[in-house]
Formats: C-alpha cells, structure tokens, sequence
C-alpha cells in the first residue's frame, strides 16, 4: 500500500467535519501518513498530529452561541479586523502548548496567504501555535496574523484544499475533504446548553470565561443578537459568505489542476461559517460521508501507487 496524505479544507466551523471523517477513517484503519490542512483544516490537521483530536472533538462538543462568543471572541474591533484573536491563541497554546512541527509523528502543513503580495505561505518548521493562527486569520473577521515581518491571512484565499502539499510531502495515495460543498438537507438539533468538559482544559475554560465575563458581558450579549433567527444575514455571515464564494472558485480551479486521489464531500455546504455550535451535527456528517463510501476508499488507499493525471471523483 502506498503512503497515504489527506487534505483538509478550509470552511469555518463546516470544517469540524474533518474531526468525523479521521475518526472513521481510523476506524477502517486508515492512517494518514501526511497531513497537510488549510485553515480550520490545519487546526484539525494538528489537532489529529498531536494527538489531541479527542480533546479538540471534546471542545467542540461542549460548545453554545454563548459559550462560544465568551471564550473564544474577543469582539473589540481592533484595527484590522472584528476579532483580535488573543483567546484564540490561548486555546491553541492549551491544546498544544509548545509544540513543533518538527516533532510531530505524523507530518503537517499549514497554508497561509501574504496579505500584500498574495503568497502561498507554507508552514512545516517551527512552533505549531503561529503557523495555525496565521492560517485561521479570516480577513475582516480576524485581524491578521503577523510572523518574520509578513502580515498573513487565510490560506484558503490561495489554497483551500493543498493537495499538492500532500502530494510533495512524498504521499503517494492522497485524499481531499472539501466542507464548502453539499447540503445537510435536514432540520437541525436544537441548540444544547453548554457543558463544561471534565479535567484540565474544562478548569481552563471556566478561568477563561470568568476572566473575560465581567469585561466582555454587556458588548457580547450585544453580539450575541447576531445569532439569533433573523430573515436577513448578520455582517460575520456577509463576510463569511463572500470568503466562502472566493475559497469555492479557487478551490475547484485548483482542484482541475491537481487531482487528489478521491474528494470527499461532507454535506455540510448549508452550515455558516461560525456555526460552531453544531459541532454535533457536522462532525457525524464527516463520519456519514467516510461509511457511505468505505469500498471506495478502502480500495484506493489498497492501491500500490497512482496516476497523478487520474480524474479524481467527488464521494
């Protein structure tokens, strides 16, 4: 069998799909032996390169509109964006707290974009926390990431399913998700109320919302307006669904260009991009998706080597 790469899109909270489609694939013992993400594919990437999807699974699983804009937003507008980004940080260093990629057992590769010139930035050295934090940055909603001088933004702008990382990290069989296509087509859960997760990261949770609650409380109950039902879209779901459109073109020109072995297609293209808080439903449909094609995949990954020029087919 060959070596195996995956790449996980980029798509906002459709991208909690990538965390259902590892674990099925795990299930069918199939492991990746390369993984390169774009960016809530890259958090996943590193989340499952780590050895911490479990615990990012867990994180998302817990996770309300409330819960989630107290301990994961910082709404202050800041000169760059709508969010700054700070929590963010401290969850990524509490997930991975100075991790490399040099030392991880599976390899990863992070995108990114160069704001001023519009590079292709890839990360594969260093301290994981950056590299995933640059990869993260939606432009308007966080402000930028800056590393050596570069101001960076979404990887998906250039890049939003790098399987040509894959392939030139040496995998020979390679796997794509794409989240930005399909449709769950079915009425959703109600929205559950928080529960805090067990041990150390849910005690780290509770010291992040009482630290910022008090601060925060009276803007983000504000906010949190924006989440309600309302026939019209709120200005993250603007900015949101235009950076869906531009990642989708780019995605599928891209994807002419280089051919992954098999594009797997989660339906989740209806969820927003904050839509975190259907963790649930999201991660089940990356799992739904793997099942309804387990001999296709299961035949692929079987296959010695590949035809780069094969067309690949959408599962």
């Amino acid at each position: 069998m060959g070596k195996i790469g995956i790449a996980l899109g980029s798509g906002g909270a459709r991208g909690l799909a990538h965390i259902g489609v590892l674990e099925e694939l795990a299930a069918m013992d199939i492991h990746p032996d390369f993984v390169a993400g774009t960016s809530i594919g890259s958090l996943v990437g590193a989340g499952y390169c780590t050895g911490n999807l479990e615990e990012m699974k867990a994180l998302a699983l817990e996770m309300d509109v409330r819960t989630f804009l107290f301990r994961f937003m910082d709404f202050g507008f800041p000169h760059s964006g709508i969010i700054e980004g700070k929590r963010i940080n401290d969850m990524l260093e509490e997930l991975m707290p100075e991790a490399t990629f040099e030392e991880l057992n599976i390899p990863l590769r992070c995108i990114a974009t160069e704001l001023k010139s519009g590079e292709e930035i890839v990360f594969s050295t260093g301290k994981l926390q950056p590299a995933i934090r640059a990869s993260i940055s939606i432009p308007g909603v966080f402000a930028p990431a800056q590393h050596e001088g570069r101001i960076l933004v979404d990887g998906g702008l250039v890049n939003p399913i790098p399987v040509d990382q894959a392939r030139d990290m040496g995998a020979e069989i390679i796997l794509a998700v794409d989240v930005n296509q399909g449709c769950l087509q079915r009425q959703l859960a109600p929205r559950k109320p928080s529960r805090k997760p067990n041990g150390k990261l849910g005690e780290w949770l509770g010291k992040l919302e009482d630290k910022w609650r008090e601060k925060d409380s009276e803007r983000l109950e504000k906010i949190k307006e924006w989440f309600e039902p309302n026939p019209l879209p709120n200005l993250v779901d603007v900015m949101g669904g235009t950076i869906h459109i531009i990642e989708n073109q780019v995605g599928r020109m891209r994807l002419k260009l280089d051919k992954p072995d098999l594009l797997l297609a989660p339906e989740v293209g209806d969820m927003e991009m904050f839509d975190f808080h259907h963790a649930e439903e999201l991660i089940k449909a990356g799992r739904n998706c793997v099942r309804e094609n387990a001999d296709k995949i299961r035949a692929c990954c079987q296959r010695e080597s590949k035809d780069a020029n094969t067309p690949a087919r959408r599962l």
